[in-house]
């Protein structure tokens, strides 16, 4: 939630107008990323919220691979979330699963932090073990999700490893008039889903295409909500 805040340290800005902002602000080695978009609806609070519970990442919205099946929940407001999709690489599913907590601050403020995760490894420790027990627990892509899974145990090692892909929330917050969304993303791999600059090692230029990215992210949210 510190980073969130725009009033927080140096910011270091790449779009600043009456309908939202990007800016990049030293977090310790990183530049962390984040934008601050408002929604002149302030009934659309609870819809935006669902919205973004549900998303996969910031840049799946309107996507084919938007929806996801909730595989196993620890409390009501912390899920681990299942979505599958193909690529032009393979012509099988891609198993995509990601953590999703909620916390309500008040009545007016939500946040909600996320983080990709990749079980495949602590599934296949599971399935060597099973295997030197004499058990037949063959499990296929297909099957991830079935109950056999302790997603409790898995979840726990990936908490205590460290094992995030990415790291990314949002603080939605209603005001009288309006709804404001800002977006903080301390860790994120666009090389699967973006194409960057040929010069990575500017670090200028990597920063412009990331607050392109969120440009197009910002223009989706607003198409969604017609302003």
């Amino acid at each position: 939630k510190g980073n969130a805040d725009f009033n927080n340290g140096y910011n270091d800005y790449y779009l600043n107008d009456e309908r939202g902002c990007i800016a990049f602000t030293k977090y310790i080695d990183k530049d962390v990323p984040k934008f601050h978009l408002i929604i002149p609806d302030s009934n659309k609070y609870n819809d935006i919220i669902n919205m973004l519970y549900e998303a996969k990442d910031l840049y799946s919205f309107c996507s084919i691979d938007s929806q996801a099946n909730i595989v196993h929940e620890y409390y009501p407001n912390l899920i681990m979330l299942q979505r599958s999709y193909k690529n032009c690489h393979t012509s099988s599913n891609i198993y995509n699963f990601s953590l999703s907590a909620t916390v309500k601050q008040s009545e007016d403020i939500t946040i909600i932090a996320k983080t990709s995760i990749d079980i495949y490894d602590d599934v296949n420790v599971d399935k060597k073990k099973d295997k030197k027990k004499g058990k037949k627990n063959i499990i296929k892509s297909a099957q991830l999700f079935d109950d056999h899974i302790d997603f409790g145990n898995i979840a726990r090692k990936i908490v205590l490893n460290k094992k995030f892909i990415n790291e990314f929330g949002f603080v939605i917050k209603r005001e009288s008039d309006h709804v404001g969304i800002t977006y903080v993303e301390y860790k994120y791999n666009h090389h699967n889903r973006h194409k960057f600059c040929s010069n990575i090692l500017d670090g200028k230029q990597c920063k412009k295409c990331r607050a392109n990215c969120m440009i197009d992210v910002m223009n989706n949210i607003i198409e969604i909500y017609n302003y």
